[in-house]
């Protein structure tokens, strides 16, 4: 008996192949087959389509075109697939979802992500050389996309010299973490600014003490008129030697007054290939100032009951949560999916990180509470100008409590801000008039560092604006009534008289003319900094101020600069 030829072999054309959605995938950045995890208005949005191919039909090469229709406006937009993809009919849904490649994957365009509810459907589809129109009712999903917050991110890189070599974040530091927190937060956008500011002390490098100058950046910026919903992050090269990133502070309601730092190079940890690692470290420590802790796996301390993951994972069998990173073509970083078997969730310690399904909630509703602070602090009661009038004192010192230790990083009137001593803490400020006598005492409240191990010290800041006399001449920070650190002595003459302590200088730069500043530089010996004008090249000039202090009292003067001048610029008289 002659063996069948077959089918093309014969000369008959083959069947098209047989084409059935299993499912239709919605995310942002991790997701779930339910849709538990909300979408977010106006977010990049990918859509991720399942199908299943029979009659012995595969592997084959496939592209597709999905209908998108938001009821609310008329009419139909056609969406192309993102690249072409192999379907293979050995492949289910759940091999699928852990393989951005293993999808047909589309990027829905910003005109239909509005809030409101969207409905998708895969129109037709390309496999292999048959073009092939779905069963409309298995190839359907609506979703709806709710209001979200902004992200609002100051990324301040510090500059400082190790052994002759000046040490600052590189351009990529920068660009990959802004892209990170834009693909991976739970936010509608991302507001971001960013500078590199010399550091007002020598190496070694601590995040307290870097934490300790961003409090008072971020203090004389908010008086300048940047929108206080902003949280300031430090970004230290590790070319000087590796910084431990921490917060400073874990706040438990809204509290942008919260900053945090960290460590920038381009070690790969041995599963990040990108070029730097300040991104998702980033992620880490910004998290903490959302109030999250450390869900206590791979080396960390246990500080999270609630999170419900074993071994720190983003998901597990029960909930089949995927992250989903929809990449950064300008960074070439390729679309990517994470499955909750080899990801862990970015508040641990473990390697491949990604913000779970849990702390993806939380950030949310956090950010969503933070929308609510009006962007400008009301003015504080008792500041106006006139006789017995109060003015506001930010201070910020480091604090040892394991040591019984402090030292005043920094003092500084500003101009405007919310008052916020504690209601009760072992920690106190006293402020002394020129003669050392008391004019007022308020309790503060320590704040913690973030990232500490068991063994450390317990270290932290203290950070507080106060409304006081005009008459203060001196700082006492106190624990238990003990006095750990002074502020405003003059060395081996007691208390100083007005106008007897060493002046400092501020240097902010501003682009609106002088409506808003941002801060370039605290606490320097002299008026004098070398600005950077390539962030300015598209102007003729700016307005760089400069603040005189004791840390007590402060005279502002304003200079409309030429940008080429900038690299030179000298405040002094």
């Amino acid at each position: 008996m002659g063996r069948r030829l077959p089918a093309a072999a014969a000369g008959l054309a083959a069947p098209p192949p047989a084409l059935k959605v299993e499912a239709i995938e919605v995310t942002q950045a991790v997701q779930d087959l339910a849709h538990s995890i909300p979408l977010i208005a106006d977010r990049r949005t990918a859509v991720r389509v399942y199908v299943s191919l029979a009659n012995g039909s595969g592997p084959l090469p496939a592209r597709g075109v999905i209908a998108v229709r938001v009821p609310q406006a008329p009419g139909v937009v056609r969406v192309p697939s993102f690249g072409a993809t192999t379907l293979d009919p050995a492949r289910g849904v759940d091999e699928q979802r852990r393989d951005a490649s293993a999808s047909l994957n589309f990027v829905l365009p910003p005109s239909v992500t509005g809030a409101g509810s969207i409905d998708l459907e895969l129109e037709e589809a390309m496999v292999g050389t048959h073009r092939v129109t779905p069963d409309p009712a298995s190839s359907s999903v609506t979703v709806q996309l709710v209001p979200g917050p902004a992200l609002r991110v100051a990324l301040v890189g510090v500059r400082y010299t190790q052994n002759g070599t000046a040490h600052e974040p590189s351009e990529l530091d920068f660009a990959l973490i802004e892209s990170w927190l834009r693909r991976a937060y739970p936010a509608r956008e991302l507001i971001v600014s960013r500078r590199v500011v010399p550091a007002s002390w020598s190496p070694p490098m601590t995040c307290n003490r870097v934490n300790a100058e961003l409090s008072s950046i971020r203090a004389q910026d908010v008086s300048a008129g940047q929108d206080r919903r902003t949280h300031y992050y430090g970004v230290v090269s590790d070319g000087g030697g590796f910084m431990r990133g921490c917060a400073s502070g874990i706040p438990a309601s809204a509290d942008p007054t919260v900053v945090a730092s960290g460590p920038a190079g381009s070690a790969d940890f041995g599963w990040d290939h990108d070029g730097s690692y300040a991104d998702w470290y980033c992620g880490h420590e910004l998290g903490h100032t959302f109030g999250r802790m450390h869900p206590g796996f791979c080396g960390q301390t246990s500080d999270d009951p609630a999170y419900p993951y074993a071994h720190g994972r983003i998901g597990d069998a029960q909930d089949d949560y995927v992250g989903f990173d929809l990449g950064d073509a300008a960074l070439g970083l390729p679309m990517r999916a994470y499955p909750w078997k080899r990801w862990h969730d970015v508040m641990t310690y473990c390697d491949q990180q990604w913000l779970g399904p849990y702390t993806y909630r939380e950030i949310q509703g956090r950010l969503m509470d933070e929308e609510k602070i009006a962007p400008a602090p009301a003015a504080a009661a008792g500041l106006a100008a006139g006789p017995g009038a109060q003015r506001l004192l930010h201070a910020v010192a480091e604090v040892d409590l394991t040591a019984n230790t402090a030292d005043f990083v920094s003092v500084h009137p500003v101009d405007a801000g919310t008052p916020n001593p504690a209601a009760s803490s072992p920690l106190s400020i006293r402020v002394l008039d020129a003669g050392g006598q008391p004019l007022g005492s308020w309790p503060v409240e320590f704040r913690r560092s973030s990232c500490w191990e068991p063994g450390d010290d317990e270290v932290g800041l203290v950070d507080v604006l106060l409304a006081v006399d005009p008459g203060v001449r001196a700082l006492e920070l106190l624990h238990d009534g003990t006095v750990l650190a002074t502020f405003g002595a003059v060395p081996g003459a007691g208390l100083a008289a007005p106008g007897g302590l060493p002046k400092r200088y501020t240097v902010q730069v501003s682009t609106d003319g002088g409506q808003t500043f941002l801060t370039l530089a605290v606490d320097l010996a002299a008026p004098a900094l070398a600005i950077d004008p390539s962030p300015y090249a598209s102007r003729a000039d700016v307005v760089v101020r400069v603040l005189e202090t004791d840390g007590f009292e402060a005279s502002v003067t304003d200079h409309v600069v030429a940008v080429d001048d900038l690299p030179t610029f000298d405040g002094a008289p």
